[in-house]
């Protein structure tokens, strides 16, 4: 199976979706990189699809969403925090207890402008 077989192609392919939706973990590890770069924008129709998918991969996601979270650029944390998180078991949100709580506790300026900090807040009364 190629590599790319798994990765969106365009905003609408609803196929690569379904694809990964099927894909054992073992198969989809190698291009999460790749297909998390389609979640980046949550306005893409792919992404709303996505978001649901990906949580099924439980720890092989967490690296990528503390990623998102330690580096907000504006636009990449937003599907973390409003398509993401919505979605994750407890046991994943243990996994990003250390980000949710440098959020909840140091934010940056942007991370208190979009509320990020309080979102954190959220989750670690849920988890805690």
């Amino acid at each position: 199976m190629k590599k790319n077989y798994f990765i969106p192609k365009h905003k609408f392919d609803f196929e690569a979706v379904e694809r990964i939706k099927n894909a054992d973990s073992i198969s989809i590890q190698p291009v999460l990189p790749e297909i998390f770069e389609w979640v980046e924008d949550i306005n893409w129709p792919v992404a709303q699809e996505l978001v649901k998918v990906l949580v099924k991969f439980n720890d092989l996601i967490i690296p990528f969403l503390k990623d998102l979270m330690q580096k907000p650029d504006g636009l990449r944390e937003y599907s973390v925090y409003y398509g993401m998180m919505p979605l994750l078991t407890n046991r994943q949100l243990l996994l990003l207890k250390d980000e949710l709580e440098r959020v909840a506790s140091n934010p940056s300026l942007f991370e208190i402008e979009e509320e990020y900090d309080k979102i954190a807040r959220q989750y670690l009364q849920k988890i805690l």
